[in-house]
């Protein structure tokens, strides 16, 4: 099947194939035992997965009307959405599954909302909400914590008033000073979840880690070729495509999720958390490049990676 039949005509075979790839990865952890994050078994470990495979799809349906949305398409785009599945299941999955779902989708709808604002002048309110879901992301997995670095990058790429500034500076740490008071209001110390973030970042997480298997890294190999040599192709083809300036700051905004998301891995507390976050913006910017190279060798490429994740599920 050719790579246009799935990314421009057909968002239900888009969904189905998501769908499937998920349940597939997550069967696979069913089987393969792992750390459950809640104490004392108060969740069945078959219905914890079952959530988490809900949250990830409503992440990736999310990502697919991002990506729509971003103008990095020349009409509906629906690659993105299997994709998502590739990289957030085929490369490494945490044992934290369902916080590393959960942080996510709190990406995946911050940019849905972030684009809200870039493609339209009067739609400012969703940075609001946008911030304070980076926020959330900070509390629910710590290293999160670099996304405060988006925010300058916000204020340069929507134009932002002084007041709007402000209101996305108070978004941020909204969650934060929140959790704190409550955190105080119950007899602990107001510093308490700063405390506990500052330990987190510094505590190696990653015992979980026994082994890398070679599928995974030729995996996360053919991403990195593909993404290079795609950026490096719409370089050298910038007078043909993005000719909207908002389309241009829409690839300035996944690119620069994508380095930060990326700098998480220098903190010392990271963990396999990294890599479903990283697959929100990765599997846009993946989408845009196979979009506009050559059908064939897109075409091809896309086949490989879906190759290697049946093999990394079956055989790693």
């Amino acid at each position: 099947m050719q790579l246009t039949a799935l990314s421009r005509k057909s968002a239900v075979m888009a969904m189905i194939l998501l769908a499937a790839m998920l349940v597939v990865a997550l069967c696979r952890r069913i089987l393969t035992p792992f750390q459950m994050e809640l104490a004392n078994g108060d969740i069945d470990k078959l219905l914890y997965i079952i959530i988490s495979g809900a949250t990830l799809f409503a992440c990736g349906v999310i990502i697919g009307k991002s990506h729509t949305r971003s103008g990095l398409t020349s009409g509906f785009s629906a690659l993105s959405m299997p994709l998502f599945a590739l990289l957030s299941c085929g490369i490494f999955v945490a044992s934290d599954i369902f916080v590393s779902t959960l942080t996510s989708l709190c990406l995946a709808i911050a940019i849905f909302l972030l684009l809200r604002s870039l493609r339209s002048s009067e739609e400012k309110d969703s940075i609001f909400f946008a911030a304070l879901l980076l926020g959330v992301m900070a509390l629910l997995y710590p290293p999160a914590i670099v996304l405060f670095f988006m925010l300058p990058f916000l204020v340069f790429i929507l134009v932002l008033s002084l007041r709007q500034m402000v209101m996305l500076i108070v978004a941020y740490f909204l969650p934060f000073l929140t959790t704190s008071y409550v955190k105080w209001y119950m007899g602990e110390e107001f510093w308490s979840v700063g405390e506990g973030i500052a330990n987190a970042l510094i505590t190696p997480q990653m015992g979980e880690i026994t082994h890398l298997p070679y599928v995974a890294i030729a995996i996360a190999a053919v991403v990195v070729i593909l993404l290079i040599w795609g950026l490096v192709h719409s370089i050298f083809r910038g007078n043909k495509i993005l000719r909207m300036a908002r389309d241009r700051r829409a690839l300035y905004l996944f690119l620069w999720m994508t380095i930060i998301c990326l700098a998480m891995f220098a903190i010392p507390g990271w963990s396999l958390t990294i890599f479903a976050i990283s697959a929100v913006p990765l599997s846009v910017l993946l989408a845009f490049v196979l979009g506009f190279l050559p059908d064939n060798l897109s075409t091809i490429a896309y086949w490989v990676l879906l190759a290697l994740f049946a093999v990394h599920l079956f055989m790693a």
